[in-house]
């Protein structure tokens, strides 16, 4: 028995490995049985041991030291603080509890970091109520640092870690690369280890491991269950991991994850799981696993604050071992918190919130900021005219039960509103694909500016909202419904309160003074503005897919709201009322002429600036607008789309009559089509170009003249 025992050291030697707080060394004659080390110290900050407390049995007769209590304890140790070897007989009871393991010094060059080690080791250990955050190394070589390490099981062994504030300090000050750091490291076929209620934090540590870097880590035959943990995973790398699973026996649930990196994963289940969602789809684990960001009282105190809200309150599940938290207080024997603290907080799906969705007469698009007890389309919206429809980003399709996050699109008799109430919640995460996506708001209206996105840089348009036409918006309004596009796959993340962070360079589409600006304007008095540029970045200022068949839209056929001036661009109309008056300003220097774009009828026109023009034939869908001056120089733009399948349009300017040669090569120079060989008048010209008898790959367009001479690439992808 070694009680209330200071143990300082006047100097030590880091380059020795074999320096010893308090060493049980067990030995062929016999070896330790029922060891008590209790309210010691052992080392302080800049001179310890090697090992802290080192507990061996007899490896020659594979004898095991048993029954080993180290509790209370103030521990510094700069290679194994906490080092079994031999020890844990199946059949005994160990314990590790309520100890304060620190290890601020590292060990010599060539040894990996342990901070509690258990090699060949046996029966019941149960380790509780601990911090084990701090962990140096400083190597020239590959070694690793692990927190808590297994390495060669005996049989019939159950460790039970619970109620441990694990990591957030792991420092790698060398010049090498370690191979692997991990905070829990299962190394072994370990029989049974339940992991509950701990706070497990690898942090952003600046050295980049080779192998991996995991929260906790296991293979083999390992039984490992998991249970109300708090796992936060700070570093940002591709070969970071919150949980790792090579092989072995699962367990896991009601675990609260935080990994904030978009290069991070949540796990690795026969591949890298980037998602909770996808680490839950491979392991068929953590159904009621969560993510939520834990509001912990500093960097290294893992405590909550009493008052916090957040889903971790009474967010676990009841476990019979686990009765008091890591400051020994009782835990709620129905509904526990997750983490190794338990405290008074707030969980935001017990708190309320009432909201007011306000609609209009015909279509809207709304969207449910809370998750009511009724989510069905005719709960929610019983006077709805029409079914619920969403966007899959490629069609809209019917649902209904609605969901928090999406918008839909919903058309009443009159304009009313309805009232839902549901758990607060003061963010939301938006999963998006490549594209078009139509998404839902919080309880609150919120700028744009409180939006980001995960990975960062994904938005590639405007938002839209709906109020009988599209518009562009920095607002969200609370129950409104927004299209917006994104250029990868990812999460949309919102926001009440404003960022604080740098916030990624936000998505910009600029309106120059400079443009022709055309604007639509119905009977109803419902208008839309498009633009005329003499250059613009084409993979910009797109609309979103079109309304319900009924409802005003106005564009041009290539689905932007602006485009390249004095080619000839066709404008569709949808759902206007008749009479329809076309104005268009800020061409002072140039006349521009429409016409039906169909030929149904004569319209044939010339618009001058500021003039309104009015169309009353209602069998007027499309007009055709363009320029009516003359280019002052040859040009053979780019072909839009692309790349394309299986048309696209190729645009060409002639500043005088010429004999022009429009021809299309493969990749190896052979000509595979020709679309004009004549003489034309100067002029802005289009051709479109269908390749649907052609095979995928790159061709060659180009422009001859006896003057001018031009050719573009077009990628056709099948």
């Amino acid at each position: 028995v070694f009680k209330n025992l200071i143990i300082k050291y006047l100097k030590t030697n880091n380059a020795y490995t074999t320096t010893r707080g308090i060493y049980f060394n067990g030995q062929a004659s016999g070896v330790s049985d029922s060891v008590l080390i209790e309210n010691c110290v052992i080392g302080d900050s800049v001179l310890v041991p090697a090992y802290a407390i080192s507990v061996t049995g007899w490896s020659g007769t594979s004898t095991t030291a048993s029954r080993i209590y180290i509790r209370n304890n103030i521990l510094w140790g700069n290679l194994r603080t906490i080092y079994f070897f031999w020890a844990g007989t199946p059949g005994t009871y160990s314990e590790i509890s309520n100890n304060k393991l620190y290890a601020s010094v590292p060990p010599a060059d060539a040894n990996v970091r342990w901070g509690i080690l258990f090699n060949s080791y046996g029966g019941r250990i149960d380790l509780f109520n601990n911090y084990l955050q701090k962990l140096v190394l400083a190597t020239t070589g590959t070694q690793g640092i692990y927190g808590i390490g297994t390495l060669n099981n005996l049989a019939s062994v159950e460790m039970n870690i619970y109620n441990n504030f694990l990591g957030g300090e792991f420092v790698h000050t060398g010049t090498g690369t370690p191979a692997s750091v991990d905070v829990i490291s299962f190394q072994d076929n370990i029989t049974l280890a339940n992991v509950y209620h701990n706070t497990i934090v690898l942090n952003d540590m600046v050295k980049t491991a080779s192998g991996r870097m995991t929260a906790v880590r296991w293979g083999g035959t390992a039984t490992v269950n998991l249970r109300n943990n708090i796992i936060v995973v700070l570093k940002n790398a591709s070969v970071v991991y919150g949980l790792y699973h090579t092989s072995g026996t699962l367990t896991s649930n009601y675990n609260a994850f935080y990994i904030p990196g978009a290069l991070s994963n949540y796990g690795y289940y026969g591949s890298a799981r980037k998602t909770l969602d996808d680490w839950k789809t491979a392991s068929g684990q953590d159904a009621n696993s969560f993510v939520e960001n834990p509001p912990f009282a500093s960097a290294l105190d893992f405590h909550i604050p009493n008052g916090s809200v957040t889903r971790l309150e009474s967010g676990g599940t009841p476990i019979p071992l686990v009765k008091f938290d890591i400051d020994n207080q009782p835990r709620n024997p129905l509904k526990p918190d997750i983490g190794a603290d338990e405290f008074n907080g707030i969980n935001p799906d017990i708190l309320q919130d009432t909201v007011t969705i306000a609609y209009r007469k015909n279509w809207n698009i709304l969207s449910i900021p809370v998750t009511a007890q009724n989510m069905t389309k005719g709960g929610l919206f019983p006077t709805a005219t029409s079914n619920a429809f969403w966007f899959n980003g490629q069609d809209y399709v019917v649902r209904d039960t609605l969901e928090v996050g999406k918008g839909y699109w919903l058309k009443f008799a009159s304009d009313s509103s309805t009232v839902v109430i549901g758990p607060k919640r003061d963010s939301l995460v938006i999963p998006v694909i490549a594209g078009w996506n139509l998404i839902g708001t919080l309880s609150v209206d919120i700028p744009t500016t409180n939006v980001y996105t995960v990975p960062s840089g994904i938005i590639a348009s405007n938002f839209f909202g709906f109020l009988n036409r599209y518009y562009s918006t920095n607002t969200l309004k609370k129950g409104e419904g927004y299209w917006i596009k994104t250029s990868g796959a990812g999460n949309l993340v919102l926001k009440k309160s404003t960022l604080a962070k740098d916030g990624e360079e936000f998505y910009v589409e600029n309106i120059e003074s400079s443009w022709r600006k055309i604007t639509i304007t119905d009977a109803q008095g419902t208008t839309q503005e498009l633009y005329l540029a003499d250059k613009f970045d084409e993979n910009k200022y797109q609309l979103p897919p079109l309304p319900p068949t009924s409802m005003f839209d106005v564009r041009f056929e290539s689905d932007r709201y602006v485009e390249l001036d004095n080619y000839a661009q066709r404008i569709e109309l949808q759902g206007v009322k008749y009479p329809v008056t076309i104005t268009i300003y800020n061409a002072e220097k140039g006349l521009y002429r429409i016409k039906d774009a169909n030929n149904l009828t004569n319209l044939n026109a010339l618009l001058k600036n500021g003039q309104p023009f009015t169309i009353t034939d209602a069998n007027i869908k499309s007009i055709i607008i363009e320029g009516a001056t003359v280019p002052k120089s040859f040009d053979l733009m780019q072909n839009y789309p692309n790349p394309f399948n299986p048309s696209t349009t190729i645009r060409y300017a002639l500043p005088e009559p010429v004999k022009v040669k429009l021809v299309v090569y493969n990749a190896v120079g052979q000509k595979v089509k020709e679309l004009v060989n004549d003489v034309q008048e100067a002029g802005y010209y289009t051709v479109d170009f269908n390749a649907s008898n052609l095979a995928s790959g790159v061709y060659l367009i180009r422009l001859e003249t006896d003057k001018f001479t031009k050719t573009i690439k077009a990628m056709l992808i099948k």
